[in-house]
């Protein structure tokens, strides 16, 4: 049964990790905003009713986080739930995802300055899947929320399915995908310098990623910087 874990309760930052009918890893993560309101990035479909009631506890979800235009499938249930939300999306994801659910999808800059002193989210430049990322300031560091970008499953699901992980890069251990430099990413060297300028203006100390294990570790920058350099070119 998929249960919030706390990842620094004193920065209101939550996570909760969920497996399709494949065994694939999907994460939903929590912030507090400003406001009481809570916003929820990436979220997934079929969280169950004890999972919505720990929610509860946490506070109302009052933004819906859709971290690229793929990210959009949990919306619906969402909003059926939470009707007072408000989904959003990056500029450049949110087209894509209005036409695929039919709902208003507000702007980042709505978010923003509902954010908690600390958070920010980020608009990957270079991407074709209008990329964003949260990144929240916690005790043990600064904390890279993302979605597609790094996946890190410990094993790969057998299958069909797995099969496909395996020959796109994207498992096991920390990776950047193949499906994710060809589908998401429009302007290479766009984003691989902007991935630099993050990594050295921002450096994570844990990647929250929308699919895998949490990372943590004061090598993770050089580390991520490596994996860019491999797979970007």
């Amino acid at each position: 049964m998929a249960a919030w874990g706390a990842i620094d309760d004193a920065a209101g930052l939550w996570a909760l990790e969920s497996f399709n009918e494949q065994g694939f890893s999907l994460r939903t993560t929590a912030l507090r905003l400003r406001d009481g309101g809570v916003l929820l990035a990436s979220p997934t479909r079929g969280l169950g009713d004890a999972a919505h009631a720990e929610l509860a506890a946490l506070g109302k979800p009052s933004v819906l986080f859709a971290p690229n235009h793929f990210h959009r499938l949990g919306l619906a249930e969402h909003l059926e739930r939470y009707p007072e939300a408000r989904a959003t999306a990056s500029d450049a994801a949110a087209p894509r995802v209005q036409k695929q659910t039919g709902f208003d999808v507000g702007s980042l800059a709505e978010v923003r300055e509902r954010l908690p002193d600390g958070a920010r989210i980020v608009e990957a430049a270079g991407s074709r899947s209008g990329e964003a990322w949260l990144f929240v300031s916690t005790a043990r560091g600064t904390a890279w929320v993302v979605s597609d970008a790094f996946f890190n499953l410990p094993c790969v699901p057998g299958g069909a399915f797995g099969v496909g992980l395996r020959l796109t890069g994207t498992g096991p251990g920390l990776r950047i995908g193949r499906t994710y430099t060809t589908l998401a990413i429009a302007d290479k060297r766009a984003y691989r310098e902007w991935l630099a300028e993050m990594l050295d203006r921002s450096p994570p100390s844990m990647l929250i990623p929308g699919h895998g294990d949490i990372v943590e570790g004061p090598d993770l920058a050089d580390r991520l910087c490596a994996l860019a350099r491999a797979r970007l070119g």
